[in-house]
């Protein structure tokens, strides 16, 4: 079962970079084919992190401007809510990591939102200390008794650097488990504490 996964994996790796290549207009020269296939493949990550929908609400950050280089710069997002349906009383949270100060916007707020309304919040942060900066835009509502929601998610850290990040914590946590085990502290499997951070 492992190979299959693997392959299925190698087939769909092949075929995006394929896409990608074959995207690439054919008349530059090779330093300029190299450039434009690094901004194509990095300009999801620098302009707009994932986006959920979630029913029939939706929730994304967008960045304005470009991103902070060094502490003490200044982060402008924009929180982007979407509706295919009126929604009263949302609750908008900011989730943001230690390293950023909230300086110019609310962190929480709660709002009406109308069918078909896009609603936008700007918020300012400046980074206070290094490390990867980590931002979610939470959005939580009510319809008919059933709850609906979506979370927009922005990082400095590409995707895949952050999961390379969590895959090294996960073994190193197992790896400390495996030896206690080893050495009969304890008698339980050895369970990795996932962080996961989309």
């Amino acid at each position: 079962m492992p190979r299959k996964s693997t392959l299925i994996f190698v087939t769909l790796s092949a075929v995006g970079l394929w896409t990608l290549f074959h995207s690439v207009n054919r008349n530059s020269s090779d330093q300029d084919i190299k450039h434009q296939l690094l901004m194509k493949s990095t300009s999801k990550f620098n302009d707009r992190h994932t986006d959920k929908v979630r029913g029939s609400i939706s929730a994304e950050i967008q960045l304005v401007g470009t991103a902070p280089k060094k502490v003490g710069d200044r982060l402008v997002v924009k929180g982007v809510v979407q509706s295919l349906e009126s929604f009263s009383k949302v609750q908008i949270n900011w989730i943001y990591s230690d390293n950023l100060s909230l300086i110019q916007g609310v962190s929480q707020d709660v709002v009406d939102i109308n069918q078909d309304q896009t609603l936008e919040r700007e918020v300012v942060f400046e980074v206070k200390s290094a490390g990867p900066l980590r931002l979610q835009f939470h959005v939580r509502g009510e319809k008919a008794g059933t709850p609906v929601g979506a979370i927009g998610h922005w990082s400095n850290i590409p995707p895949v650097q952050l999961k390379k990040d969590l895959n090294d914590e996960s073994e190193a946590a197992a790896s400390s488990e495996a030896e206690g085990n080893a050495d009969g502290d304890s008698a339980q499997e050895a369970k990795p504490e996932a962080k996961v951070f989309h």
